[in-house]
């Protein structure tokens, strides 16, 4: 499973990094967060991608993960 920010320092920003990974591992589990409206950025990039807006509790956080994992078991399951 890959956790990572939506802005990250240097050249590369979230969305760079979960490509890159996903190219490596297509079956890979990915949650992205951010604080700032991921709908604009992201949705036509990452439509696998599972999203937790900022700022969000632990349960809140739990439950993303969870879904998140559950979404790569189901989509593992499929694929065969």
């Amino acid at each position: 499973m890959l956790l990572s920010d939506l802005m990250l320092p240097g050249a590369l920003n979230g969305v760079d990094v979960i490509r890159l990974a996903m190219q490596q591992h297509p079956a890979l589990a990915v949650l992205l967060v951010s604080g700032q409206d991921l709908r604009h950025r992201v949705d036509g990039a990452l439509p696998f991608c599972e999203r937790l807006a900022k700022p969000f509790s632990q349960p809140q956080l739990a439950q993303a993960l969870r879904r998140t994992w559950q979404r790569s078991v189901t989509t593992r399951r499929r694929n065969g």
